[in-house]
């Protein structure tokens, strides 16, 4: 499931100029929010503003860290003639928490049809 057509991100002012590219950058993403959500907005249409926010998110961040080589890693500083990267060491956030961290920006306080948050995962603290 796409939460989100390549002409919408594009629209949103997405940077990625080849759909291919785009493409695997989304079915990424969609996993991410797919699992995240518990399937709760697999089959919702049309879909709703929030999740494709998180899409357009996710998909930049994907997309960033494949170009800069990042490998999930969080990318402290960059320069750009002289191709200079530099990581942030210890204690880093991997790509899983960051891209985690987007959606639950996102969809933390969505909740679906019955009013079950999005985001619930079962267990009540």
């Amino acid at each position: 499931m796409a939460y989100l057509t390549y002409d919408e991100y594009k629209d949103m002012g997405g940077s990625i100029t080849d759909a291919a590219v785009f493409d695997r950058c989304m079915a990424r993403a969609a996993a991410t929010i797919t699992r995240m959500t518990h399937d709760r907005v697999l089959n919702e249409y049309p879909v709703r503003p929030a999740v494709k926010y998180a899409a357009f998110d996710l998909v930049n961040t994907i997309h960033t860290d494949a170009q800069n080589g990042a490998e999930g890693r969080e990318i402290a500083s960059m320069s750009n003639d002289g191709v200079s990267v530099s990581f942030v060491s210890g204690g880093t956030a991997t790509a899983a928490q960051r891209h985690g961290s987007i959606v639950r920006q996102y969809l933390e306080w969505e909740v679906d049809v019955r009013g079950t948050p999005l985001l619930y995962v079962g267990v009540d603290a």
